[in-house]
């Protein structure tokens, strides 16, 4: 069985979304010993620090549906990821600030379309694998790790 160009299209854009949302994941999660030092945590302050990124996650869940079926992914997924790649550089600018308060709201602001993009990503991977008929969902999950 063949694809469609649609398919191929949509199967691409799909893993894109995965793919991306992993780049700006590991973009902030490699910076974990610099963001330490430079807001001056110890190692439980820092575990703490870093729970505000799900505490966002958590928050974006709650109504990523909503947002899905009211607008769409195409126009969720765009502005998703502006104020994601918004939120990481302000929040690289308040870290090396040394604002904690500031950069604590930010890593929330990150977490939130974070958890939102996660959502698009299984749903569109889940109509791919639909109308092409075939198993895509591993290869596109694939694009995260």
């Amino acid at each position: 069985m063949s694809f469609t160009p649609q398919v191929r299209i949509w199967f691409a854009a799909a893993f894109a979304l995965f793919f991306t949302r992993a780049f700006l994941f590991s973009t902030w999660v490699s910076r974990g010993p610099e963001v330490k030092e430079l807001l001056g945590l110890n190692t439980v302050e820092m575990g703490l620090f870093t729970m505000l990124f799900p505490l966002g996650g958590l928050l974006g869940v709650g109504f990523s549906s909503l947002l899905v079926h009211r607008f769409g992914s195409r126009k969720v997924t765009v502005v998703i990821f502006s104020v994601a790649a918004i939120a990481m550089i302000a929040l690289g600018h308040a870290i090396y600030g040394g604002n904690i308060v500031v950069s604590g709201l930010l890593l929330i602001l990150v977490g939130l379309p974070m958890a939102i993009a996660d959502y698009v990503g299984n749903h569109e991977g889940a109509l791919v694998e639909k109308a092409a008929q075939r198993s895509l969902f591993s290869a596109i999950h694939g694009a995260f790790g």
